[in-house]
């Protein structure tokens, strides 16, 4: 963050500097990762980032044999996605995915969100500039945009996890984006599927992927769309597209300095710093899996994220046990780059 620009007191947060590292975050649409055209579009001028709540890891599905019911390992999901040359998010497999998705479906039947945000852009029009570039003018569509409308510290519970819902009923994982920030490296945060609840929500896990049967605190910055959840405040300072629509808000919290960073070379355990951030925030995602299936029981994992406060490290994550399975045997950690973002910008250490 530089040492020139607009400073926002803060009443329950680090003051900031709006300067250049300072951007909104927009929803530019949400789609099902079956959909090979998204029909979603990236305006020019921004760069997006695909959200999706398993990103990696393995499918398994039932056979029936002379034995009777075989469970085995019938593929492996591995997002990818390009733009075409109108700009239409296309989703394709990654290297490590396979096969397909059977009963389960974990890497197949769930949806994705696309985030976009405005780049530095030469200056013209209405809005806001620093140092002659600009991340606001190009906002047309406010009904994209996506401020932070919750940051603080929430109860990961021991039976139940941690929805969006709990802080606001509108909110859930398919229309919104939590970055977690955990000091706990012991512990790994990932996503899972609440039966109770019939929907996916956050959960802990040991270093071997096994919920943890007691609450761990930590602390998340949600961001969700204006017209979700109104951030609006009477007083303070806005930002206005050409259509005077409201684009930013000073009490709505930005996206600052978001940097992409991939996993992919990073050894399972070892703990990484990220470049340019210090206390580092991730969307719970899985980045990879891990199977071990021989003749009569197995176990499936995923690749999450632990983290010691200060980086981060690969570790696992939605740990299952099965019976009567086909041997197999195979783990990988994907490559595509994961969105992260500094604690220290949302909260006060």
């Amino acid at each position: 963050m530089s040492s020139y620009g607009l400073k926002i007191f803060s009443a329950d947060g680090p003051d900031i500097i709006l300067d250049s590292s300072h951007t909104m975050c927009c929803i530019l649409g949400i789609c099902s990762v079956e959909q090979h055209q998204t029909g979603i579009y990236v305006p020019d001028g921004y760069q997006y980032y695909v959200h999706l709540t398993n990103g990696s890891g393995y499918n398994v599905d039932f056979e029936m044999d002379e034995d009777g019911t075989n469970i085995w390992v019938c593929g492996a999901f591995d997002s990818r996605s390009y733009l075409d040359n109108n700009r239409q998010v296309i989703l394709v497999n990654g290297p490590n995915a396979w096969g397909y998705g059977g009963d389960s479906g974990s890497g197949y039947n769930q949806l994705c969100i696309i985030v976009g945000y405005p780049m530095h852009n030469p200056v013209s029009g209405i809005g806001i500039s620093f140092t002659g570039q600009n991340n606001f003018f190009s906002i047309n569509q406010a009904s994209l945009c996506a401020p932070v409308v919750f940051k603080g510290d929430i109860t990961i519970s021991a039976k139940d996890g941690w929805r969006p819902s709990n802080i606001n009923p509108h909110l859930n994982f398919n229309n919104c984006a939590v970055f977690v920030y955990s000091d706990k490296q012991n512990t790994s945060i990932g996503i899972g599927f609440n039966r109770d609840f019939y929907e996916h929500a956050l959960f802990a896990h040991n270093k071997d992927g096994v919920r943890l049967n007691y609450d761990i605190s930590i602390k998340v910055v949600v961001f969700a769309k204006q017209k979700t959840i109104n951030t609006l405040s009477k007083y303070g300072m806005r930002i206005y597209n050409s259509y005077g629509e409201t684009v930013c808000d000073s009490t709505s919290g930005l996206l600052i300095n978001p940097q992409l960073y991939s996993f992919g070379s990073v050894s399972h355990g070892e703990f990484v710093s990220i470049p340019n951030i210090r206390r580092p925030m991730f969307i719970p995602t899985s980045i990879g899996g891990y199977a071990s299936f021989d003749k009569y029981s197995g176990v499936t994992k995923q690749v999450g994220f632990a983290s010691n406060g200060f980086s981060l490290a690969p570790s696992y994550i939605n740990h299952e046990n099965y019976e009567w399975t086909r041997p197999f045997n195979g783990k990988f950690t994907s490559n595509f780059p994961l969105m992260i973002l500094d604690a220290e910008n949302y909260f006060t250490f």
